[in-house]
This record gives structure tokens, sequence and C-alpha cells, in this order.
């Protein structure tokens, strides 16, 4: 079980036991491994994901540009810190696709998706591209976190 949580430009998908799986698009006070522990207060320990989600999502109740306060317990120092984000619909239109590194150094297209809700990319982007630079800046010897904001 994963779920994702896309506020504020960006999205954080966890496993069923709230640990961070992904933290995608703008930097985030959240990493990969960190463990969400409760949200707006309410405790998450023995609640399945669907109650994280429920607690997190746009709805009647929740309306967007809304805040949501995520209590969670950091991988790399064990800490607990509180951290706020705002809610925002996920993306309707664009494209959706993952970027990795390969051993050469150059920045890749690893994974194209396709939804309903996006645009087709009608083959202009496919698994494999490289990655040569994104709006004029050359990307190769970048750290992923500064290529990841270019898009």
């Amino acid at each position: 079980w994963r779920e994702s949580l896309v506020s504020e430009g960006f999205a954080i998908r966890v496993n069923s036991k709230f640990q961070v799986l992904e933290v995608s698009g703008n930097s985030c006070a959240l990493s990969e491994g960190d463990t969400v522990l409760s949200v707006n207060d309410k405790n998450l320990e023995g609640e399945r994901i669907s109650q994280f989600k429920s607690l997190c999502s746009l709805d009647a109740s929740q309306p967007s540009n809304t805040p949501v306060s995520l209590m969670i317990r950091k991988a790399d120092t064990n800490s607990i810190s509180q951290i706020q984000l705002i809610r925002s619909p996920p993306p309707t239109a664009g494209v959706a696709f993952k970027v990795a590194r390969n051993s050469n150094g150059d920045f890749f297209v690893a994974e194209v998706a396709s939804s309903p809700a996006r645009d087709s990319t009608d083959g202009l982007i496919r698994a494999g591209d490289i990655i040569l630079e994104i709006g004029g800046e050359t990307v190769r010897g970048r750290p992923l976190r500064n290529v990841l904001a270019l898009l």
C-alpha cells in the first residue's frame, strides 16, 4: 500500500507504515525514510492508509489552500518535527515522468506516466531519452534535486 499527498507543488508517497517512500517536486522538509506520525494531531498508529488519505485529501471540508500539519520522525536523526503543508489539487495537464541518472552521469527519462487527466505526450518524451538541458540550463553534473527544481 502506498498513498500520495500532493501539496504546494510536490507529492509525497508513503507505505502502509506511513514511511515516506518518495518526495518529488519542490523541496520540502520531508525526506525518503521519514515516518509520518500524525496528521492534524490525529495519531496514525494502528490506522489504515485510507485514514491518512482522508486526513490529507481535498474535499468540501478540506478545500484547496488549507493547511495540513504533519508530525514526522526524521529518518536520519530520529528526531520529531512538525511541518505544515498546504493542500492543492494534483495537476490536471502536462506530462508525468521519472528522471534518473545513468552510469555516465547523464539524466534520462526513466518512465513516462499516462493518465486521462494528463495531456498526451504524442511520443515526444519517451523512456530512455537523455535530458541535456531544461529551460536552456545544462543539467549534466548537477545534483538531482537541482535538476528537478528546473522542471
